[in-house]
């Protein structure tokens, strides 16, 4: 037994002696598959990969706090001081780096950026666009696709490559991918009992129950929310005024009731039958009366008929007489 055993260990060692002499070749192959592999995961899920350099210093919104804020359960009665956030700085020519689907800004400590939103400039007093599912609506809330490298100021489109006006339309939204609206014409409202002023560039959910909007101030986005406002709220935006109701429909956030279709179509089908009872009265009518006028008619021919014969039978027979001579 103890022989058989050292027999075998004896082949084993060979037989791994020969691997590790004969295939070389396979073990190098191995691990450049192996590098390579640890290099397309750096590249893949590590490395921040710069896509452009940012010529204009701004200030950006990070995460995803806005949007759960904004959209979140009307029941979080959360102070709202809470809710208040902070913007991310982006110096002028500041590189904005990707690293798979996210954004960030800064050279060492990497702090990422939401572009679905619009990057804050000029003091605060524009916006540049960096998304590609921005909707830009106009005060006519005909709605169109935006696109990357915009500025908007004051409802104007510029290109922000060479800073020539994109259009010659005036907007009052752009609407984020999420259904939230950044006004860009200040908002007046008028409730029953309140007056309120959402200020330009503010980032605005609406509902029909109530308003919800973040408002920049020394660079800081502070939560605000409207509670009273109802279907007859007055809204100004520029020189027109809508109902809030009008508002919400407008920008498809509630639909106009639409008319029942089933009794549309019976009363067009109603109104068609009675049409064509009438049209058939009428035939029949006019059917009624050739019958009437014909039966008429014939009376009257058979009348003068008989009456011909009347007369034929009392009309006076001249007798006729011959004389002869006796």
């Amino acid at each position: 037994m103890n022989i058989l055993k050292k027999v075998m260990s004896n082949v084993g060692e060979k037989i791994g002696r020969s691997k590790i002499v004969k295939n070389p070749v396979f073990l190098v192959i191995g691990l450049i598959v192996l590098v390579a592999i640890i290099v397309l995961i750096y590249f893949i899920f590590l490395k921040y990969s710069p896509i452009m350099n940012f010529k204009y210093g701004g200030y950006a919104i990070s995460g995803k706090e806005v949007t759960e804020n904004l959209l979140g359960s009307s029941g979080d009665e959360e102070n709202g001081a809470n809710k208040n956030i902070e913007l991310t700085k982006i110096e002028e020519q500041g590189t904005i780096f990707k690293k798979l689907n996210s954004f960030f800004v800064g050279d060492k400590n990497k702090t990422e950026i939401n572009l679905e939103y619009p990057i804050y400039i000029n003091e605060n007093s524009a916006i540049y666009n960096l998304s590609e599912e921005a909707t830009l609506i106009s005060k006519d809330f005909e709605e169109v696709s935006g696109y990357p490298n915009l500025s908007i100021s004051e409802g104007k489109v510029y290109d922000g490559n060479n800073l020539e006006r994109a259009d010659g339309k005036e907007y009052i939204f752009v609407k984020t991918s999420e259904g939230i609206y950044i006004n860009l014409q200040e908002i007046k409202l008028k409730t029953v009992v309140n007056e309120y002023t959402i200020p330009v560039n503010s980032i605005i959910a609406f509902s029909e129950n109530g308003i919800r909007y973040y408002s920049v101030k020394n660079n800081v986005l502070v939560f605000n929310e409207i509670k009273d406002v109802d279907n007859n709220t007055n809204v100004q935006i520029v020189e027109n005024n809508y109902t809030y109701k009008d508002l919400l429909t407008r920008l498809g956030i509630i639909k106009e009731a639409p008319q029942n279709n089933e009794q549309t179509n019976e009363g067009q089908e109603n109104t068609a039958n009675t049409e064509q009872s009438k049209n058939n009265e009428e035939d029949n009518s006019d059917n009624s009366n050739e019958n009437t006028n014909e039966i008429d008619n014939n009376a009257n021919n058979l009348e003068n008929t008989n009456n011909t014969a009347d007369n034929n039978q009392n009309a006076y027979v001249k007798p006729e007489v011959s004389c002869e001579e006796f």
